[in-house]
């Protein structure tokens, strides 16, 4: 199964279980997972954190967003530029400095300050399932991961408990996140014994990282 179609499969799965969540156990779950993480020393030193705004079915961040003002920190919320197939990363310093966006997905005003990514503490990292090792399944877009390669943040990753499996298919390119906060753990990763890139052990004919097909 090529990469993509593996991981569209997981994907798809993934959301389907988020989306089954019950309304009210959603927020209190949220709720919960945004007070471990700001428990968590990364939060408490960041004087600037990078956070989505959350969409559809997935964990509410809203509660650390509030928690992070309250504490003065600076909050960097993404915006899609769909054009040049990066993120925007800008200053927002309450509610009314969010306008539907790509995909209605709720982001910064066009006008509002940008901040440097290099000046970035804490990455606040969205994504479909993650595993022990701290590799991520995003949307399918390439967006984060293009993006993470630019700031040297501490990546901690938040989401419900059902969205953690044994291993996410990845690729040797995709950085790995640090911890993982869910309504019911903080899960410290480990890349030790990590299973080698999905597509270089399933399909080496295709993958960029395996043997004739390096660049």
């Amino acid at each position: 199964m090529p990469k993509s179609s593996c991981k569209s499969d997981f994907r798809q799965a993934s959301i389907a279980k988020r989306d089954n969540i019950d309304a009210e156990l959603r927020a209190t779950w949220s709720h919960e997972a945004c007070e471990r993480l700001t428990s968590l020393d990364e939060f408490q030193t960041a004087a600037a954190i990078h956070v989505f705004v959350p969409f559809g079915s997935e964990i509410d961040t809203r509660p650390l967003i509030e928690q992070a003002w309250k504490e003065g920190k600076t909050v960097v919320v993404p915006r899609t530029d769909v054009a040049h197939q990066r993120l925007e990363h800008c200053i927002i310093n309450g509610w009314q400095d969010l306008v539907p966006g790509y995909a209605s997905i709720p982001e910064p005003r066009e006008n509002t300050e940008r901040f440097g990514v290099s000046e970035l503490d804490l990455v606040v990292t969205p994504g479909c399932a993650f595993d022990p090792y701290g590799a991520r399944m995003g949307y399918g877009g390439g967006y984060y991961d293009r993006f993470l390669y630019l700031t040297t943040a501490s990546r901690v990753a938040i989401a419900f408990d059902i969205q953690i499996i044994d291993q996410v298919p990845y690729c040797a390119h995709d950085l790995l996140v640090h911890k993982v906060v869910t309504e019911k753990r903080v899960l410290i990763c480990d890349a030790t014994g990590q299973p080698p890139c999905f597509l270089m052990r399933e399909h080496p004919e295709t993958c960029p990282y395996s043997g004739d097909n390096r660049k």
